[in-house]
């Protein structure tokens, strides 16, 4: 079963019967540099095209996804000499990215369909579709952190990035299968992007264009779908077969009996009930000899075909790869396997030599580039496994057996394990260029010298080196360093003595081992080599060699944000040094803070009393804090608040907010709190779109708009406050009309047994709104809110039960509640129903029940 990702361009969430763009067909992932999309309001909603009780289906909105994808791509451009591998066909691919988005992505919603790959867990699959979107918006704030902080490397912090196959964003990025964005999202709609349509009339079939132009009038008995290999579609006229083309031509005369799909540049065709091959001008490559046949792989370079009960292989122009002598012919990749009429299977290469009958578990192929394809063998002794590796002729490329063996084609050469050691071998010349005599050989990534050469670490005795491969392989530094490391684009970190210093790819020193501690590449700018650290402090190499000390606000920024992601103890402790008082603040409001935390206000006092006075903003909000919690100081509390939102504070902007709002150490003022609370907004605390959006909705009188309110209930939503911003959203959007949104955060809040929503869900179902209207799904979301006790509903119910013959006398006990519950209209329906007299001795029933 083949398990894979789907990508929607849905106008209705949660509905299989909307208007929708199949956008991608993928893998088993949603790539990373597409996640983008999923970044505005992303959800876990209902699937639509699985179980109609499925609830792991991803959301998010379109619009602003489409933004923030386009803001990615903007920023991968800024910085193409870092990240870009090939610049025109980034350009490229980001062009056919954003015309299929922009021109055909109209819909409202995204959606991921995730159902295949989730059944390949045991786990709930709701649990997987939250783990997923968590991973999601992971990677989406570690793009909004490279967007925001301008330096690309960030991204190496996306999840999955680190994965041993790729190890850099820039490997993910540049990876062919990609097409930096295209191929996912492309592949499904290379074949109509153009908006042909096959048309019928009459039981004969036409094509025509996107504006409805007729291409070839509607004459053929069949017509089949244009294959993206060749471009043409296969049609039938007169019970003959033939092919035309996306232009309307017929190419190839429908002179055949039957005739299939192009794989590669042939197609198969029938006479008499036996099988040929044919080129893509029709000439017959392979007369029609053979009782079947078929694509040996999707490349069309060889063909199975079958005489009698056994089956062979023949390139297009016939020529015979193995004879027809084998039960059965399966290709894998780089290999083939062929299971003769007797006797065990046997496998092949792509030159058909056969490799003998030795189990698909022990045989492995590599690419060799334009080399061709490479095959390591296994066999077991004793313990151990033995590899050796043979060409597609089924030679040996290197002397012997090895306990490991992998091509490193950036070396052009084996790296090989025996007896516990490593060593390189180049068999295009057969030597060693190594030999198995060092305890590890590392290919560094993307450290390529300025002559292309590419490098490995070796480490012999504790002792490492750095080796060149290439046309010019040779050692640039033998084994004599304690430690070395990748810095960046030929540029490595070498300790001596226990010192550190930075050399080039030629074994040059750029810096003299003098420094404490490895040069950091990450936090960088694009002018700048690297973070070395030297004499207990940061600094700043430049590309020239020369240095500067790391300003203070710069050093604590990277403690602050990045301190978690690998810093050495030594590396941190020269950061501290150069932040100074800034960082003896930073970390005596740490401490203060937690102390605060700890409701033990005693050491918290002096921790943040001295955090004010080397500076720390936020430790005025916390003061304020302490002020109000343990001394009910709220003046005094107040007057803190206001000098941390004055230097900047998100959190003590908020706080100003709560305070007005409530009169704490002022007197209420509702407009200060909103003005407190937008501000906080406005600096990123995400708590406080919850706390303005309920001022804004809740208070008399007004404060704001519905528009504002709207707003920053959606900012809530985003954020996580889904409980608490359901029902206001979809008042919200009900009183816009806007019945489609209102109803998925009205379903919301009916996951949780909101009776509320599900009043306003049977209205809409009532009166038609944003759906087709339904009294049956009506009744049944308001008998729901009746049962639960919302007490508008039992009118609403009742006025609907009125009409029904039926239900008179479960309309009047519901319209007898209404009017006990005293809601609004419920006595003025009963009188009007008692003045009609339509059913007095029902309505004489239901006043004495009063």
């Amino acid at each position: 079963m083949s398990h894979r990702m789907y990508l929607y361009n849905k106008a209705v969430v949660g509905s299989d019967d909307d208007d929708s763009l199949l956008l991608m067909e993928w893998g088993y992932e949603l790539p990373l540099l597409l996640q983008p999309l999923f970044s505005a309001a992303p959800f876990v909603g209902a699937n639509c095209y699985n179980s109609p009780d499925s609830d792991e289906g991803l959301y998010a909105e379109a619009k602003a996804g489409i933004q923030a994808l386009r803001d990615f791509y903007d920023f991968i451009e800024r910085h193409a000499s870092s990240l870009l591998d090939d610049v025109e066909a980034f350009r490229t691919a980001r062009q056919k990215i954003f015309q299929l988005l922009d021109n055909r992505a109209g819909h409202a919603w995204f959606h991921l369909d995730a159902w295949d790959v989730f059944n390949m867990a045991d786990d709930e699959r709701r649990t997987q579709a939250e783990a997923l979107l968590g991973e999601i918006e992971q990677a989406n704030r570690c793009i909004r952190e490279a967007i925001a902080c301008d330096n690309p490397l960030l991204l190496d912090n996306c999840p999955g990035v680190d994965a041993p196959w790729a190890g850099s964003f820039r490997a993910v990025l540049n990876l062919d299968n990609y097409d930096y964005g295209w191929e996912p999202l492309g592949a499904q709609l290379c074949e109509d992007e153009d908006g042909l349509e096959i048309f019928c009339e009459n039981e004969r079939y036409g094509l025509r264009d996107a504006s409805g132009q007729v291409l070839i009038a509607p004459r053929y008995q069949a017509f089949f779908d244009f294959d993206w290999h060749s471009g043409l579609a296969c049609v039938q006229h007169d019970q003959r077969f033939g092919y035309v083309d996306r232009q309307g031509r017929e190419v190839i005369a429908c002179e055949f009996e039957d005739a299939f799909d192009f794989i590669g540049e042939h197609a198969l065709i029938t006479e008499g009930g036996r099988y040929g091959l044919i080129d893509r001008q029709g000439r017959v490559t392979v007369p029609c000899q053979f009782d079947c046949s078929e694509a040996l792989d999707y490349t069309g370079a060889y063909w199975s075909v079958q005489q009698g009960e056994l089956w062979g292989v023949i390139d297009p122009n016939g020529r015979w790869m193995l004879p027809a002598q084998y039960q059965q012919i399966h290709a894998y990749e780089g290999y083939y396997s062929a299971k003769p009429a007797q006797g065990p299977q046997h496998l092949f290469t792509t030159r058909f030599h056969d490799l003998g009958a030795i189990g698909l578990d022990n045989i492995d192929s590599v690419s060799l580039g334009k080399g061709g394809e490479a095959y390591l063998i296994r066999r077991r002794e004793g313990k151990q496994w033995l590899w050796r590796a043979l060409d597609e002729q089924g030679q040996a490329l290197l002397p012997g057996e090895y306990q490991a063996l992998d091509y490193l084609r950036e070396m052009q050469a084996w790296r090989v394990r025996d007896n516990r050691q490593y060593g390189l071998y180049r068999h295009q010349d057969g030597c060693w260029l190594l030999p198995c005599a060092y305890a590890r050989i590392e290919l560094q990534q993307g450290c390529g010298g300025a002559d292309g050469s590419h490098y490995c670490l070796v480490q012999e005795n504790k002792r490492w080196g750095l080796y060149r491969g290439g046309a010019q392989a040779g050692w640039t530094v033998e084994p004599r360093f304690e430690r070395l490391t990748n810095l960046h684009d030929g540029y490595f970190n070498a300790c001596q003595d226990g010192r550190w210093g930075i050399l080039d790819s030629q074994g040059q020193w750029l810096r003299e081992p003098l420094d404490q501690a490895a040069a950091e590449r990450r936090f960088v700018q694009s002018e700048e080599l690297a973070l070395v650290f030297h004499a207990e402090h940061a600094w700043l190499l430049q590309k020239d060699g020369s240095c500067q000390p790391l300003a203070a606000e710069r050093a604590l920024q990277i403690v602050d944000r990045y301190a978690q992601f690998g810093l050495s103890e030594v590396q941190l402790a020269c950061l501290h040094n150069s932040a100074g008082d800034l960082w003896q603040a930073l970390d005596s409001h740490r401490r203060g803070l937690a102390a605060l935390d700890a409701q033990d206000y005693e050491k918290a006092r002096p921790l943040l009393l001295r955090a004010v006075e080397l500076g720390n903003h936020d430790a005025l909000n916390d003061l304020g804090c302490l002020l109000g919690k343990a001394d009910q100081d709220h003046a005094s509390a107040l007057t803190y608040f206001q000098r941390a939102s004055d230097a900047g504070s998100a959190l003590a902007a908020r706080n100003l907010g709560d305070c007005y709002r409530h009169g704490r150490g002022c007197e209420t003022d509702l407009m200060q709190a909103r003005h407190y609370l937008q501000l906080a907004t406005a600096r990123g605390h995400r708590a406080a779109h919850l706390e303005l959006a309920i001022l804004l909705f809740d208070q008399e009188p007004p404060v704001g708009d519905p528009d504002l309110a709207l707003q920053h209930y959606l900012e809530a939503w985003r954020f996580g406050q889904r409980n608490e911003s359901d029902i206001q959203l979809g008042w919200l959007y009900e009183q816009r009309e806007d019945y489609a949104q209102a109803q998925r955060y009205y379903q919301h809040a009916i996951g949780r047994g909101n009776s509320y929503a599900h009043w306003r869900m049977g209205l809409m179902h009532l009166h038609g709104l944003g759906c087709p209207a339904n009294p049956d799904k009506a009744r049944e979301q308001l008998q729901l809110a009746c049962e639960a006790g919302f007490e508008h509903a039992y009118l609403t119910l009742a006025e609907l039960l009125l009409d029904d013959e039926h239900s008179q006398e479960e309309a009047l006990d519901w319209l007898h509640k209404a009017v006990t519950a005293e809601v609004p209209g419920a006595r003025e329906l009963a009188e009007e129903l008692l003045r009609q007299q339509k059913k007095p001795g029902l309505l004489s029933r239901l006043f004495s029940k009063q």
